[in-house]
């Protein structure tokens, strides 16, 4: 999954169906079969909660 969050992600649909059509354009067809576009539900708050998860992970030696 990728997910598109923060300010982007209030262009919506548009940005999605751009996105997925140069992943097509660009990605190899098998690795690129099971990715899925979303938009975060965390909206503005969505790359401080990401950071937040990646600084916990690295902490406990997981990252």
């Amino acid at each position: 999954v990728i997910v598109i969050g923060g300010g982007v992600a209030k262009a919506g649909g548009l940005l999605l169906e751009q996105a997925r059509i140069t992943m097509e354009a660009l990605a190899m067809a098998q690795p690129l079969k099971g990715v899925r576009l979303a938009v975060s539900e965390l909206g503005d708050f969505a790359g401080a909660v990401g950071m937040v998860a990646r600084l916990t992970e690295a902490e406990q030696g997981r990252g």
